[in-house]
């Protein structure tokens, strides 16, 4: 996140869940100055709760190495049936589409995470994607 705000300053990231990672996540938080810039471990939330995050979004993040139902991720930018406008997914293959018809993001190595900071930059500096 640290790389993103020196890019985007005014940059926000909700973390939606927690885990064990929790506590290392707050420190880092605090070490790196980030409170105004990361909202970390806001819990489970429900389904409905969880795609209105989504829905506000301008991308969604999800660095899974695996997932084997694709149940974390909303392939398929439901946001279309509700009237909502569709946000950016950066995920693993079988998470999001990043080409042809359908396309709603693009993949990255989640081994990597300046993979994943430079493709949230390209996408947050790229107005014409956003709309």
């Amino acid at each position: 996140m640290a790389h993103i705000v020196k890019e985007i300053p005014d940059a926000q990231l909700v973390i939606l869940g927690s885990g064990e990672m929790e506590p290392m996540l707050n420190q880092m938080v605090h070490d790196l100055h980030l409170e105004k810039n990361i909202l970390p471990a806001l819990w489970y939330r429900f389904r409905r709760e969880r795609l209105l995050y989504y829905a506000a979004a301008d991308v969604c993040v999800f660095p899974s190495k695996y997932e084997p139902f694709g149940m974390s991720v909303p392939r398929q930018c439901p946001w279309e049936n509700c009237g909502c406008r569709s946000p950016w997914y950066i995920g693993v293959p079988g998470t999001v589409i990043p080409r042809g018809d359908g396309i709603c993001g693009y993949h990255i190595n989640p081994y990597d995470p300046l993979d994943i900071a430079n493709y949230i930059i390209d996408i947050l500096k790229k107005p014409d994607l956003l709309q």
